[in-house]
């Protein structure tokens, strides 16, 4: 019988759990939307054309309604697609890349930092 309360106490915590991720994520959300500028411009950076913008303002559903927006990001969390997209497009990466082109001292790899 031990066992049993056991596994009824780890159900229950982790059902628990569920409602704070939940508030958390919404939390997050709606900071997130109400940071000034638009998120796709922010992401593309300055250089970016009005075409671009709105591509990425389209494909991320920020044309969408608020609500809908909600749904889009939370099922994107639940998929793991935010920290994927973020590393592949981020702004980390981008300016990297972009000191690699402009000849800046922006380390590019591993191996152009200091070892310890």
């Amino acid at each position: 019988m031990p066992q049993t309360s056991l596994i009824r106490f780890v159900a229950w915590r982790i059902l628990a759990v569920l409602p704070v991720l939940a508030v958390i994520a919404v939390v997050t959300f709606t900071l997130s939307r109400l940071a000034p500028g638009n998120p796709a411009a922010l992401m593309l950076g300055e250089g970016a054309s009005q075409d671009q913008i709105d591509h990425l303002t389209k494909e991320w559903g920020l044309d969408q309604p608020v609500i809908i927006q909600l749904g889009l990001w939370l099922l994107n969390l639940l998929s793991l697609d935010p920290p994927i997209r973020l590393m592949a497009r981020g702004s980390l990466g981008f300016e990297c890349e972009r000191g690699a082109r402009a000849g800046s001292s922006v380390p590019v790899s591993h191996r152009s930092l200091p070892h310890r």
